[in-house]
């Protein structure tokens, strides 16, 4: 059986400079609940890690959704859709596929499976309440 988180989180495609985490949580939450937004941002000169919060977004984003059919639906409604003027590719995310081992379990594995990374990019989601609030305690 696949990865719940594989199947349940989708790459946006296509974002336009003006969406931010919040813009894009309420054009997917129509679809499901949402469990994360990730906008990854442009890396500053002279840095070895991506801004937190700081630069622009790369035009992309992953969206967590509950259950994969949420993510299902989401795809089948947006995908080639209108978001602000620019025409989104909206697919089932892929793991990224590394040749060194993420968090010692070896290759093949999403990034936002491995703990470090959560810890260091995740941001709870405003009026996430307890649920995200649990989330946050857990990975801490």
């Amino acid at each position: 059986m696949a990865n719940r988180t594989t199947n349940t989180t989708i790459y946006v495609g296509g974002l336009p400079p003006s969406i931010d985490e919040t813009s894009l949580l309420s054009t997917m939450q129509v679809f499901g609940e949402v469990v994360d937004v990730q906008l990854p941002r442009e890396k500053r000169a002279g840095e070895g890690q991506q801004a937190a919060g700081g630069g622009p977004h790369r035009g992309f984003g992953f969206v967590v959704f509950s259950t994969g059919q949420e993510a299902q639906d989401t795809i089948d409604n947006m995908h080639h859709n209108e978001l602000a003027g620019r025409i989104l590719n909206v697919n089932l995310a892929k793991p990224l596929k590394t040749t060194a081992a993420v968090g010692g379990t070896g290759g093949n594995r999403a990034i936002w499976d491995d703990e470090e990374w959560i810890k260091q990019h995740a941001q709870p989601l405003e009026g996430g309440g307890e649920a995200a609030a649990a989330v946050v305690e857990r990975e801490a």
